[in-house]
């Protein structure tokens, strides 16, 4: 199977080995995570996901749609995440950074490590493809793995996920004055961006549930000068399906209007 992406008019394709490496179903057919037979395999599999994560973190548009379209198709996040998962020790460790888990790491015996090594990744895979990750987790049905995969997102991810898209906001320049966006610092989180110009005057707020990317944002008008219902619904449209369906930040669902 080719995994690849559009970039103008040439295909930028995977080294053959890595997309040899996170396509062969043995991989996931035996992963173990308590077997120290497959540990290096194990490992292996994750980082080698790791550098597709940096590869779509840094990709453009064209590129997360290419290669994230190939992966959704082929159920691969699906299998990734879900013995990804089963190497988080839920109960040991509180480390929310991908630096915390990296430090921690250095320290560990290979058990922990790997345990670590996939707390590292599940933060990327949150935060690079929410869209994916969502995918995946609507796709379950075992009640007990939602419910372990709800609470520890909630407690020890959502929040990293937040500060981030905080940051995001606060290094954000716009080139020109009349639009402005904010974030708040706390919980409700919310991003709230502002257009004024003319006789036009703008206002939303996308709000941000507790348990990102679990749940989506929700975008919602506060106020609305000089721009009519049909302008309107098809941004709310535009700025929705990128949220849901698509893999950018929610800074850049708020700079499509």
């Amino acid at each position: 199977m080719e995994l690849g992406a559009a970039s103008g008019t040439e295909t930028q394709l995977l080294p053959t080995r890595l997309a040899s490496l996170i396509t062969d179903k043995q991989h996931y057919n035996k992963f173990n995570p308590k077997s120290l037979l497959y540990y290096h395999k194990n490992v292996g599999m994750i980082l080698g996901w790791n550098v597709i994560l940096e590869y779509l973190d840094k990709a453009d548009a064209k590129g997360k749609d290419g290669i994230g379209g190939s992966i959704r198709k082929h159920l691969l996040i699906n299998k990734f995440l879900s013995c990804l998962f089963s190497c988080i020790n839920l109960k040991q460790y509180t480390a929310e950074t991908e630096a915390q888990c990296l430090a921690l790491a250095s320290n560990a015996g290979l058990e922990n490590t790997l345990a670590l090594i996939a707390r590292m990744t599940y933060l990327r895979a949150v935060n690079v493809v929410p869209s994916l990750f969502r995918f995946w987790y609507n796709a379950l049905n075992n009640r007990k793995v939602v419910g372990e995969i709800t609470k520890y997102t909630t407690d020890h991810v959502s929040r990293y996920l937040f500060v981030d898209e905080v940051k995001k906001v606060e290094a954000y320049e716009s080139k020109e004055g009349f639009f402005d966006v904010k974030a708040t610092k706390k919980f409700p989180y919310k991003i709230i961006a502002s257009y004024e110009k003319d006789d036009v005057v703008l206002k939303m707020e996308i709000s941000i549930p507790a348990s990102y990317p679990l749940k989506p944002p929700s975008v919602a008008l506060v106020k609305r000068i000089g721009v009519s219902d049909q302008l309107w619904r098809r941004w709310t449209l535009s700025m929705t399906t990128l949220l849901l369906t698509r893999d950018g930040s929610i800074l850049d669902a708020a700079l499509l209007w």
